[in-house]
């Protein structure tokens, strides 16, 4: 494999697997953590319910799980779509 183009196309491909799996263990994680809040105080955890319902607060979703969730739609989104751009590009060139 002596074409760039191929050569970057499957490193976007494993980049991608890489931020998807290290980015589901993050979630997982974090997710966890708020069953374990729950779990260890559900008074506060149903006074958060309350204060949230009908509001457009994400609870009971944490700040870092609305980043990591947008930041890996982004991974999931564009990382494949460049590896196939450079997929074509290396077809079409080499």
């Amino acid at each position: 494999m002596n074409n760039c183009w191929a050569k970057s196309s499957l490193a976007l491909v494993i980049v991608t697997l890489a931020l998807s799996l290290l980015g589901a263990h993050l979630m997982g994680q974090l997710h966890r953590c708020q069953i374990d809040f729950a779990g260890k105080n559900p008074a506060k955890w149903e006074e958060y319910y309350e204060n949230s319902f009908g509001s457009d607060d994400p609870w009971p979703y944490t700040k870092g799980i609305e980043v990591l969730g947008r930041g890996m739609q982004e991974v999931k989104t564009w990382l494949p779509l460049a590896s196939g751009v450079c997929f074509l590009i290396a077809l079409f060139t080499g």
